[in-house]
């Protein structure tokens, strides 16, 4: 004789989830993980990119500075104008505060070159530099 349990009301019966090994599992599990996985890298990817983007946009920038006259004044309107020019091209993003922050990230980095392309510029900030002499260590 088979002893059957009576469900208390409210409750609900749980039970052991089955662990399948048949291949259509096996072919989902790895599917997910891949994708995940790339997932991860685009991200990564991307951040590169655009820390890239943003120290050679700072750098430009400094660099027609430099050749300006009366810098200070100019370098104000500068940003302002290149703020108001961006956004109306190419959107949110690049108000006056973000373009003075790649400004600012150009000349409080150095660049670590990973590969010969620009997106695989690598921002190294000077902190992470301690102890060391100007470019040593930093490949």
């Amino acid at each position: 004789m088979t002893k059957s349990r009576k469900q208390q009301p409210g409750k609900v019966e749980r039970r052991a989830a089955k662990v399948a090994h048949d291949p259509y599992s096996e072919l989902l599990t790895g599917v997910v993980s891949l994708i995940e996985q790339g997932r991860l890298a685009v991200v990564r990817s991307v951040n590169v990119v655009l820390t890239s983007t943003y120290w050679l946009v700072g750098q430009r920038i400094v660099e027609h500075e430099q050749s300006g006259s009366e810098r200070a004044v100019y370098g104000e309107a500068l940003l302002k104008r290149l703020a108001e020019d961006l956004a109306a091209r190419l959107g949110r993003g690049f108000s006056e505060r973000n373009i003075r922050q790649m400004r600012r990230f150009y000349l409080g980095c150095q660049i670590r070159l990973v590969a010969p392309v620009p997106a695989a510029l690598v921002p190294l900030c000077p902190a992470a530099l301690r102890g060391r002499s100007q470019g040593a260590g930093i490949l």
